[in-house]
């Protein structure tokens, strides 16, 4: 009688609902073997861009053990996202010849990112207020970009950027009908994203800083924003 208690006491006790880290396990990995491996290297080749697609293709993974991507939804833009940002670090990895292709894969795959996010509630103060942010953040940039063609680039990507930030935080502030944590999570993303592509644009560029201290602020905020901009849009994740 006592063991079958004690038993009994164990199985009550067990937490329910916990957060599933051991899912993201793969994703640390991918990560630390991207800022070893690809970070400190100046000369690109095909391996370089193999390991730099690895934590997006675990995070890839992780939805699909977790979610339903029937229907669409939110997180069937995400996936989306994820799968077109791979074009993005492919071609970046080059950035002398394949900047543009790479920006214009960032472009489509943030465009599934603000529409997951949604018109559904519009602050324009917070527009306004993004987009003075992304006007500011150019003419920075601007002095760092070697030609008009890439200027004229960085500049519709910027908006397309700042676009998915502003909704993001008008997710963050005015749907509560979302669990908090999520809202907290789709604008720390955009927030991170914002950040490693200002640092492409004054580190990289501008070569403020080393090298692979430029590569690895890069990639550890990249990966951070994608990491939140998944856990924003996964809401099994949270009740797993």
């Amino acid at each position: 009688m006592a063991r079958k208690k004690r038993t009994s006491a164990t199985t009550t006790t067990r937490p329910h609902g916990a957060f599933p880290y051991r899912l993201f396990l793969p994703f640390v990995l991918c990560v630390a073997a991207s800022l070893v491996y690809v970070a400190p290297q100046e000369v690109p080749k095909l391996s370089m861009a193999v390991v730099k697609c690895l934590p997006i293709l675990s995070l890839m993974v992780v939805i699909l053990q977790k979610e339903s991507l029937k229907g669409g939804g939110e997180v069937a833009l995400v996936f989306i996202g994820l799968g077109l940002s791979l074009f993005g670090d492919y071609y970046l990895i080059w950035p002398d010849e394949t900047f543009l292709e790479g920006l214009v894969s960032f472009v489509v795959a943030e465009s599934f990112y603000i529409t997951s996010h949604g018109f559904k509630k519009v602050s324009w103060r917070s527009g306004v207020l993004v987009y003075s942010l992304c006007l500011f953040s150019l003419t920075v940039v601007y002095n760092f970009l070697p030609t008009p063609v890439h200027k004229i680039a960085v500049t519709f990507y910027s908006f397309s950027l700042g676009t998915m930030l502003w909704r993001t935080i008008d997710r963050a502030w005015l749907r509560r009908d979302i669990p908090w944590g999520r809202r907290v999570c789709s604008a720390g993303g955009a927030t991170a994203l914002v950040v490693s592509d200002f640092c492409i644009g004054t580190l990289q560029f501008g070569r403020l800083v080393p090298h692979a201290l430029a590569q690895l602020t890069i990639l550890s905020t990249y990966y951070l924003a994608q990491l939140l901009i998944v856990l924003g849009a996964c809401g099994r994740l949270w009740r797993a």
